[in-house]
């Protein structure tokens, strides 16, 4: 025999059907990385329209309902860019209150790199420029863009260790100087010189060229090594 509901359930879930929920802007950003006359760069496009016209920002925009996160920050890395064809990793959400003077908002970060000699920026119709900046002179940043990619240079020095996100600065050829360059300004100091060259050596997946000054990557065995292994960086900074 069915059983009646009772007037208590009837109500909460006429009540449940009723019920408005925020509004809440959900939007993704990339803060994409290069590194290139021995500086580590980051892309940022130029605000075309409010808020913070003008201002520079990270390549970004609002989720549309029938794509996945990571197809957002993709479109829009490609629509203000210009950029196809990227490796991204996802940060994680930012959602302080007052973070968009549109209204309440959250954003999912995605970060990545890529070699410069590969990946010239765009601008697209939404953007008035699109380039990469260095980042220890970058301009006043949109938004709290600056707390985001403060955050997110402290995750690379951890990155760095344990994925391949170091290798995706390069191509199949790295010069050792410009490792050696880049490993030192995402450490954020001086590694020891004479740890350096053994260093190198020690990596299964490179092979020595030019007597030392360049070696070539072979970023297959790179993936299968970094399954059961991490890159032991911190030997290289004995003070840090």
């Amino acid at each position: 025999m069915a059983t009646k509901r009772s007037s208590t359930n009837r109500t909460s879930s006429e009540h449940e059907s009723k019920k408005t929920f925020p509004q809440i802007l959900v939007t993704t950003d990339v803060v994409l990385f290069t590194f290139e006359d021995q500086q580590l760069k980051v892309l940022l496009v130029k605000r075309a329209t409010p808020p913070f016209e003008g201002l520079w920002a990270f390549p970004g925009g609002i989720l549309e309902e029938d794509e996945e996160l990571e197809e957002c920050a993709l479109r829009e890395l490609k629509e203000e860019t210009g950029i196809v064809g990227t490796r991204l990793k996802q940060f994680g959400a930012v959602g302080t209150i007052g973070r968009d003077p549109r209204g309440r908002s959250v954003t999912v970060v995605y970060f990545g790199a890529v070699p410069a000699e590969v990946s010239k920026p765009e601008p697209g119709e939404e953007v008035d420029d699109a380039m990469f900046h260095v980042v220890k002179r970058r301009p006043r940043l949109a938004f709290d863009h600056e707390q985001i990619l403060k955050a997110i240079l402290n995750r690379l020095k951890e990155e760095i260790t344990q994925s391949e996100i170091l290798f995706d600065f390069f191509r199949s050829v790295i010069p050792s100087a410009d490792m050696l360059a880049l490993i030192e300004q995402i450490w954020g100091t001086t590694a020891d010189r004479r740890r350096w060259d053994g260093w190198m050596h020690s990596l299964p997946f490179l092979q020595e060229m030019s007597g030392g000054e360049r070696f070539r990557l072979d970023r297959t065995e790179m993936r299968r090594w970094l399954r059961n292994h991490t890159l032991n960086i911190a030997d290289l900074f004995p003070s840090s």
